[in-house]
C-alpha cells in the first residue's frame, strides 16, 4: 500500500470564479462575496479531489510523492487516478544509499485506473533495503486542465458551492428540510473509486 503527500497542488481552481457566481445567480457587478464564493470553491473541490476527498481520485492535475514500505511489490499501485506520467522511481538500496531507478526499468500503465507501474520486459526490480519508506514514486494525476475535467464532477462542485452559499449555518431551524441525496450521488457515484 502506497501512504502519498501532495507535493504540487492544481494550479487553476476545478470551477472559476465566473463559473460559480453564474450558478449562484449573483447579480453582474456585485464582488462583495467573491472571496466567499471561492473559498465554498476550494472547499467543495477539497471534499471530492486527492487523498482526503470523497472521490479517492484527483481532479485538476496535481503532483503527489508516495511511499511504500519494506520493498517493491510485483506491481506498483497509484493511486488517485486518472494518472497522468511518473516523474521518478527511487529506492533505498541495501548499503542505504537512495537510488533513481532509470525508466528503461520500468514500464508505466496509465490506461486504466488505478494506474501501475511494473518491471519492463525481461527485467526486475533491484534489492532494497528493508526499511519503512524504501520505494519512492513521484507521480502526477488528474485529468489535466479545469477544462478537462468531467462535467458531473464540476457540477457537483458546483451543487456543494450552491448549497453551502445559500444554507450558511449548519442547522437550518423552522423550516421543512428535505435532503435530495440522489442529486449529489449521481454526479459522484460514477465517478468515485472504490476500496475494499
Amino acid at each position: 500500500m502506497m501512504d502519498v503527500v501532495l507535493t504540487t497542488a492544481p494550479e487553476s481552481p476545478v470551477v472559476t470564479l465566473g463559473e460559480a457566481k453564474k450558478q449562484l445567480r449573483v447579480v453582474d457587478g456585485f464582488t462583495d462575496d467573491d472571496d466567499y464564493i471561492e473559498g465554498l470553491v476550494s472547499a467543495a473541490t477539497s471534499y471530492l479531489d486527492g487523498r482526503e476527498g470523497i472521490l479517492g481520485r484527483a481532479v485538476v492535475t496535481q503532483t503527489w510523492t508516495g511511499t511504500i514500505d519494506w520493498r517493491f511489490p510485483d506491481q506498483i499501485e497509484i493511486p488517485l487516478p486518472p494518472l497522468q506520467s511518473v516523474s521518478s522511481v527511487k529506492y533505498i538500496d541495501t548499503a542505504g544509499d537512495q537510488q533513481t531507478l532509470a525508466s528503461s526499468e520500468y514500464q508505466v500503465i496509465s490506461n486504466k485506473e488505478p494506474g501501475l507501474i511494473v518491471p519492463a520486459f525481461g527485467k526486475c526490480w533491484p534489492s532494497v533495503r528493508n526499511q519503512r519508506q524504501a520505494v519512492e514514486v513521484v507521480f502526477v494525476a488528474g485529468y489535466g486542465a479545469p477544462e478537462a475535467v468531467p462535467e458531473r464532477i464540476k457540477q457537483a462542485v458546483l451543487f456543494l458551492v450552491s448549497h453551502w452559499y445559500i444554507s450558511r449555518t449548519p442547522v437550518n431551524v423552522g423550516n421543512i428540510v428535505n435532503d435530495i441525496p440522489k442529486t449529489f450521488d449521481a454526479l459522484v457515484g460514477s465517478s468515485r473509486v472504490w476500496r475494499f
